[in-house]
């Protein structure tokens, strides 16, 4: 039984079972909310390479929050969180030479939510269903940091759970 489950997950036939393409059968319904980074940073010139690996914080999104006129307590239980970071904008702007050597480049990184403490306790505070942002991975890239002194990324601590999250939040 597992090994049939396991060849399912990472076998010659990958992701028949698990993977975003079940949610895209049926949809994701929920109240959404934008925060545009990319629109804060810009007004406040804050300039950033979108392949550089620029961390988003917390501090980051409340002011963003607080520029598009958000409550201060904007977020609700069950909400999905989507971030403009700006990629998607700047990856249209390469020209196709470079849009296709982009993933090859051994110092690539990418724009994104920071990994870090921090980060994890504003996003389990805002008790968010789902996150989302227009670029590669949500968090900043490369994968190279910690959360509660362990290297661990933010995706592994989602897709571990909630259950996963409390010892990084309760230390």
């Amino acid at each position: 039984m597992f090994e049939k489950n396991f060849d399912q997950v990472i076998g010659p036939s990958p992701t028949e079972v698990l993977g975003i393409q079940q949610a895209a059968q049926k949809g994701i319904a929920g109240r959404g909310i934008l925060l545009d980074f990319a629109g804060w940073a810009s007004s406040v010139n804050i300039t950033y390479s979108a392949f550089s690996g620029f961390g988003i914080n917390s501090t980051h999104l409340d002011a963003v929050a607080a520029w598009q006129g958000l409550p201060q307590n904007w977020s609700k239980p069950g909400d999905i969180l989507l971030i403009r970071t700006g990629w998607t904008q700047q990856y249209l702007n390469l020209t196709s030479y470079s849009q296709e050597i982009l993933p090859w480049d051994p110092n690539l990184g990418s724009v994104g939510m920071n990994c870090s403490d921090d980060s994890l306790a504003w996003l389990w505070e805002k008790k968010l269903a789902l996150v989302g942002a227009d670029n590669p991975a949500f968090e900043s890239l490369p994968f190279d940091k910690s959360i509660g002194g362990v290297p661990r990324s933010l995706h592994q601590v989602f897709i571990g759970g909630e259950s996963t999250w409390l010892p990084f939040l309760m230390a």
